[in-house]
């Protein structure tokens, strides 16, 4: 019976040390390359039970692509853990691909200022989550999707902004092409005390798909383009070209809300006018 026991109790510490997640801090010495392992602090590439954590300080942005595919775990069915953008850019480029079960752009204590120095920049890639991504967490962050196959399929949450009033941190999402899905999206009010800003989210190209609670979804959408939490076509940026008159489309079909943005130039000649928000609701059961 002793002996089963601590044949038992070996096994178990086995399994568990097998199962412990490390973190690997992204250096960027050698190269810009995710899969080269002495661009990281222990010299080994993360793995689909490691949290992979890119903070500030690093010589090089790390860069995924085609050429340079990430280790896969297909019985846990992703690349890493969790991963965390502190400062730097991360480029998903041309047929690069990064699965993780969780994610963060901007999760430090520290404060950066309101430009967003912890990015996720999804070029011609795809990123996908199991689980929930938060950007602008705990200090200021962006997720930027640049071109029309751009895919970031998030399995729970989008979080964008602080998640308490204590932050002041604010989530910068430029959905300038491609494609954001989500099953919830939760952008954050103001700081109601500093009057940071939470959420700002610019769409122009591309698509914001929610495919959970139909029904909330349309709600929370209206409710951040009224507060000004979601602009389109350059509205908070000084680059948008159509002045700012747009038209948020928010439409659902079979359960599913999509999000666009048009943008209404024939409208601002008409008006003479700036910021006005034109809010159209399509629903399509």
């Amino acid at each position: 019976m002793c002996r089963k026991l601590f044949l038992l109790i070996l096994v178990l510490g086995l399994a568990a040390s097998a199962s412990a997640q490390i973190n690997y801090t992204w250096v960027g010495g050698i190269s810009p390359r995710w899969t080269k392992a002495g661009n990281w602090d222990l010299g080994i590439v993360p793995g689909a039970s490691d949290t992979a954590d890119i903070r500030p300080g690093s010589v090089a942005d790390p860069i995924i692509h085609a050429g340079t595919p990430l280790p896969y775990d297909t019985a846990l069915n992703r690349h890493i853990d969790i991963f965390f953008i502190n400062s730097g850019i991360v480029h998903v480029k041309s047929g690069g691909y990064l699965h993780s079960r969780r994610g963060y752009a901007g999760n430090t204590g520290a404060t950066y200022g309101f430009t967003g120095t912890a990015r996720l920049r999804v070029c011609e890639g795809t990123v996908t989550t199991n689980d929930d991504f938060q950007v602008g967490r705990r200090e200021d962050g962006l997720v930027e999707l640049l071109h029309e196959s751009a895919l970031f399929d998030i399995g729970g949450k989008f979080r964008v902004g602080g998640s308490k009033n204590s932050e002041t941190s604010t989530g910068f999402v430029h959905l300038y092409a491609g494609t954001i899905t989500c099953g919830t999206f939760l952008p954050y009010d103001d700081n109601p005390v500093t009057g940071d800003p939470g959420a700002r989210i610019d769409i122009r190209a591309g698509q914001l798909i929610i495919d959970s609670d139909p029904n909330n979804a349309v709600g929370v959408v209206s409710d951040a383009v009224l507060a000004g939490r979601i602009g389109a076509y350059g509205r908070y940026y000084g680059d948008c070209g159509f002045g700012t008159v747009f038209d948020i489309t928010v439409e659902e079909v079979a359960g599913v809300v999509t999000v666009t943005a048009v943008p209404e130039p024939a409208t601002i000649a008409l008006l003479g006018l700036g910021g006005l928000v034109l809010f159209r609701r399509k629903r399509r059961l």
